[in-house]
């Protein structure tokens, strides 16, 4: 095969530079094959991408060899000639089936999952300076004051708010907000006279302008500038 290259003058860096930078996806992965295909790559390190890669192209040796010239080769291996019959799964269990350690893949994801959104969580614990410096700007907060409100705006869904940088439901929004801005005995008393949700409605749709169905970080310290500056 590596002749038979060498003779259409193909080198190999003319497509697996698009396989490895794109890690396989479209090429010689379709989409849904990726996702499995990744899952795997995250638990045995990047020597799958080269393992596989060459899985991938022992497993067409038959049909890259009926290839007569540079154009026909790259339109196989960059579109849909490699992957019409390829099995990623056939071809994992093949590559993998050398290795000595045995892994339950979709346990070992989830540990990592939870870990790396453990660190993400811990890494944003606190607002960068220059954000700070910015809001503070904008509010007439303290530094202190806006690094307590980060706290607060984060507390009720951690990963999910810093997922999409926003609020994305009124109890979310009603914990974060709720705390800083009423003292306790004024959130006891309008939550016996049934006012209280219906405040945090209203609230939440005066600082969701864009009607987007979230409050962000700035609309969040907007909401509490009304109260308390």
């Amino acid at each position: 095969l590596c002749d038979h290259l060498r003779r259409r003058e193909v080198s190999i860096s003319m497509f697996t530079v698009s396989w490895f930078l794109c890690l396989f996806v479209e090429s010689p992965l379709p989409l849904r094959d990726c996702m499995y295909f990744w899952d795997h790559l995250f638990v045995f390190g990047n020597s799958l991408l080269f393992d596989v890669a060459l899985a991938v192209l022992r497993g067409n040796k038959a049909a890259l060899l009926r290839t007569r010239d540079m154009g026909e080769v790259l339109n196989f291996v960059l579109h849909d000639g490699i992957r019409r019959d390829l099995d990623i799964r056939s071809l994992l269990n093949s590559v993998l089936s050398g290795k000595k350690e045995t892994v339950d893949v979709a346990s070992k994801v989830e540990t990592l999952r939870l870990y790396h959104r453990s660190q993400v969580i811990v890494e944003n614990k606190t607002i960068d300076k220059n954000t700070s410096a910015s809001l503070t700007r904008e509010f007439g907060f303290s530094d202190r004051q806006i690094q307590r409100l980060w706290t607060h705006f984060l507390s009720p869904s951690p990963w999910e708010i810093l997922q999409v940088s926003c609020i994305s439901s009124e109890l979310d929004f009603h914990q974060a907000f709720c705390p800083f801005v009423f003292p306790s005995e004024h959130r006891k008393q309008w939550r016996d006279h049934g006012l209280f949700s219906g405040v945090i409605h209203r609230l939440f749709e005066v600082l969701d302008a864009n009607g987007s169905g979230r409050v962000t970080l700035r609309d969040f310290l907007r909401g509490v500038a009304i109260f308390c500056n």
